[in-house]
């Protein structure tokens, strides 16, 4: 179950990098959100931390979305093929060090000394984690980079 849920976290996230129009950017965030939340509640006992990020990122993203659409109300969605050879190599790196890390995951439940409610975030057993959220932010911080170098809209500068 947790292979399938990486698996659709990575491919959003290459569907992410390669969206163009600022909605279907905001529905592979939510996509992003909504599978991240559901393996965070296999990793917790509490229901609470899951659902509090879940609605944090989706009242932005309400937000995001009003914004967006008073901008580009009238523009169609299109896709274009920017940096795939990076976004795959990147993907595939990321699936082959995860795909190792869950023979340590997949025992999570069964060992008593993991079942303290919240455990480190730099634990060694979240270490692939870790780095996977570091990248995804990375790489999520120079999209949005992309997104403010445009020239027209509400965005730019005026003098």
């Amino acid at each position: 179950m947790m292979k399938l849920i990486i698996s659709l976290i990575i491919f959003s996230s290459y569907l992410f990098s390669i969206a163009t129009h600022p909605l279907s950017m905001g529905f592979m965030l939510l996509i992003i959100n909504l599978l991240t939340s559901i393996m965070l509640r296999f990793f917790t006992k509490s229901n609470w931390i899951p659902l509090t990020i879940f609605l944090v990122t989706a009242g932005g993203l309400m937000i995001i979305f009003m914004y967006s659409t008073s901008i580009s109300s009238n523009e169609l969605f299109s896709y274009i093929n920017v940096n795939n050879i990076f976004m795959c190599i990147l993907s595939m790196y990321m699936i082959t060090t995860l795909n190792q890390s869950f023979y340590i995951t997949d025992n999570f439940n069964s060992t008593d000394q993991f079942n303290c409610e919240f455990l480190s975030l730099y634990s060694p057993i979240y270490s692939k984690t870790t780095i996977f959220m570091f990248m995804f932010l990375f790489m999520t911080l120079f999209i949005i980079i992309k997104m403010m170098k445009c020239i027209k809209g509400p965005l730019r500068k005026k003098y």
